[in-house]
């Protein structure tokens, strides 16, 4: 960001940039905001340069910090638990984009050590799978230390963590808007996909999740992204997707399968745009009106209402399911402890069958209480389930697996809880093990340097004797050699031997005061030098003794960062056990959906099939009805022509013989007919 001048130099092919536009945004974000708004929302709404797309969205978030730079920097020197996870998940992030496409190169390398420092950033978080479609982008658009800035800034100030802790609240938030805003947009759709059993959970979570890089094509993810550093994300993603499924309205209503309504809401949604992003930008752009901040704030407080009756209610009927089963479970026990002792006073042989039978029962209790104090009756469900595996389910399955669902939630929350807490006295245990280890640095300076001192004093006191004996020397010397001269110089006469004399005693008088003073002086500072050895000595051990004492409280303070360590990791395997088992239920949820929606198929096509037939027995009652009229006028006629042919027959007239005969040949057609 210092270099800007340069960076923002025109290029070739660069005439249609405003590069003093652009170049002031970079410089100062919020000047230009709040100085030129309209004119900055349209030209963000148009689409970024590529070429400054990196650092604007660096000046957008505001992400420069020398601070984070030096984080990431340490962070990438330690461990995160979920090394594994990430490195098996790079080859699935953007497989498609030349930048990650290689195993093990640098986009690789670059993504798995951002996802590893956040994970040590951020362990709240930790990993989620997501996060990589998150990161990618990024990498494509500036270096590995801006990008993890930006990262933290975006899950930080753009409210995209909470869709990835472990409860999820922020998604669940997220979907509750986004099935709000389309029954109040589109009602004609939500109710068709109401209808078809289509909820939002199942197309638009990874719209949230991935700001549609998941699935969508680069171009427009960039320039979602253009817009989501301008305006904000949760707005941003909520105006996209109903753009969409406004788009999508007539082609969604036409399909009737709930496969064929899956997967163009997964993925053919952007094909009616014929890949033109920026058309995608101007019709969710449409809706700022209406998709507002304030529209989303309403619907946070109506979802957070909403969630706080769900939870008094589930509070009341799990304290009442709670009861029942600590109740009944309680008279169990008691009514088994009687049989039992009734047993064993009617005959042995039934007490021994008492004995075998009551370790079961009491054991069946146990594991209830234990699934009571997990807040969930999974074990009991267990137990219960070994003889009964391979009956019907119950009406009240469905019921049931909710219940567990929400009690392995309740169970995931105080978990979770826990492990803030833990987290938490590992930070402070870490931070007190680091100033424990900078007084422990300093105290062994101290004591290198006591030690210093200590050899600099004993090397004083180790020169000063042999000083003090050269001078002793020395003086002894001087003494002595006025009067070898006056022994030697004999001939000398008398009043020149008695000056020399004279003159030989002052100079001995005055060389012993020098010496016994330089004695004295010297006698000062070895004393001084031996009290300051001595003080030396004394904070020397001093210093050791502190040294051991901190390190002694430093070991201590690691045996109880790893019994902490230690705690946090059963608590996150016990995380794990409890998010497996809620995937499961899940799992059995989504099944018996699926089973339930197959029931209704087959319940419609019996309808049909039920309604064809009944048309066809009114159609054949009716023909009935018409042939059983039909043949009791044939009947009639039939009994008119036998009373004419017994009346021809009685006259025996030759005059009527053919009017006779005419009348048997239409009475044995009419027999005939009839018969048939």
């Amino acid at each position: 960001m210092s270099s800007v001048s340069t960076v923002l130099e025109p290029q070739a092919g660069d005439e249609e940039i405003d590069w003093e536009f652009w170049g002031m945004l970079v410089q100062d974000y919020n000047a230009v905001a709040s100085k030129l708004p309209h004119l900055l929302a349209a030209r963000v709404r148009q689409g970024l340069p590529s070429k400054l797309r990196g650092l604007i969205w660096q000046s957008m978030s505001q992400a420069s910090s020398t601070y984070l730079e030096t984080m990431y920097t340490q962070l990438l020197k330690e461990h995160t638990p979920y090394e594994r996870i990430i490195q098996r998940d790079l080859a699935r992030t953007f497989p498609h984009v030349e930048m990650f496409k290689e195993e093990g190169g640098k986009g690789q390398e670059m993504l798995g050590n951002i996802l590893k420092a956040y994970s040590l950033y951020d362990p709240h978080v930790g990993y989620c799978q997501g996060l990589g479609f998150l990161v990618g982008p990024l990498l494509m658009n500036m270096d590995e230390k801006e990008a993890f800035c930006v990262f933290v800034r975006l899950m930080e100030t753009y409210d995209m963590r909470t869709m990835f802790t472990l409860n999820m609240e922020g998604l669940q938030l997220r979907l509750y808007q986004f099935s709000a805003l389309l029954s109040e947009h589109l009602p004609v759709l939500h109710a068709h996909l109401s209808f078809h059993s289509i909820h939002a959970a199942m197309y638009a979570s990874q719209w949230f999740l991935s700001l549609f890089a998941y699935t969508y094509p680069l171009p427009l993810v960039l320039r979602v992204y253009d817009v989501v550093f301008s305006e904000g994300a949760p707005e941003t993603i909520m105006r996209v997707a109903v753009a969409f499924l406004k788009k999508n309205e007539e082609r969604l209503m036409q399909l009737q399968e709930f496969e064929d309504l899956l997967e163009v809401l997964s993925s053919k949604l952007y094909d009616v745009y014929e890949d033109n992003a920026g058309a995608v930008i101007k019709d969710a752009m449409a809706l700022s009106s209406t998709i507002s901040k304030d529209k989303l704030d309403a619907l946070t407080m109506a979802y957070l209402a909403e969630l706080e009756d769900q939870q008094k209610r589930a509070g009341e009927v799990t304290s009442k399911r709670f009861k029942d089963r600590f109740g009944s479970s309680k008279n169990k026990t008691e009514e088994a402890k009687t049989a039992a002792a009734a047993k064993q006073k009617s005959s042995s042989s039934t007490s021994s069958s008492t004995s075998t039978s009551t370790p079961a029962k009491s054991k069946r209790s146990s594991r209830l209480s234990i699934a009571a104090s997990f807040g969930s009756s999974i074990a009991l469900n267990d137990a219960e389930s070994d003889g009964d595996s391979t009956s019907a389910l119950s009406p009240n399955t469905e019921a049931q697996l909710m219940e567990q669902i929400q009690d392995l939630a309740k169970a995931l929350s105080t978990l979770q809880r826990d492990h803030v807490e833990v987290t938490e006295v590992v930070v402070t245990a870490k931070m007190e093990k680091m100033q424990h280890m900078e007084e422990i640095e300093n105290l062994r300076k101290k004591v290198a340097e006591l030690e210093r001192q200590q050899n600099r004093a004993s090397m004083m006191s180790a020169v000063c004797p042999s000083v003090m004996s050269q001078s002793d020397t020395a003086s002894s010397m001087t003494t002595a050699s006025p009067r070898s001269t006056v022994h030697d110089d004999g001939k000398m006469r008398e009043p020149s031997g008695r000056v020399s004399s004279s003159w030989s005693t002052n100079s001995r008088e005055d060389d012993g005061s020098d010496t016994i003073s330089g004695n004295e002086e010297l006698a000062q500072r070895l004393a001084t030098a031996e009290r300051e050895l001595s003080h030396v000595t004394a904070e020397l051990v001093h210093a050791k003794v502190s040294a051991m004492e901190a390190m002694n409280e430093v070991e201590a303070q690691r045996q109880k960062s790893q019994s902490i360590e230690q705690i946090l990791m059963d608590s996150k395997e016990a995380v794990v056990l409890l998010q497996e088992q809620q995937v499961v239920l899940q799992n059995k949820k989504m099944e018996m959906a699926m089973e339930m929606d197959g029931l209704r198929h087959e319940r419609d096509t019996f309808e049909k099939d039920l309604t064809v037939v009944r048309q066809q027995f009114e159609e054949t009652k009716r023909l009935w009805l018409e042939s059983q009229v039909e043949r009791q006028s044939l009947l009639e006629k039939v009994k008119e022509l036998e009373l004419n042919a017994a009346f021809v027959a009685s006259t025996g007239s030759l005059g009527r013989g053919k009017s006779v005969r005419k009348s048997l040949g239409e009475t044995a057609l009419l027999n005939m007919m009839h018969s048939r």
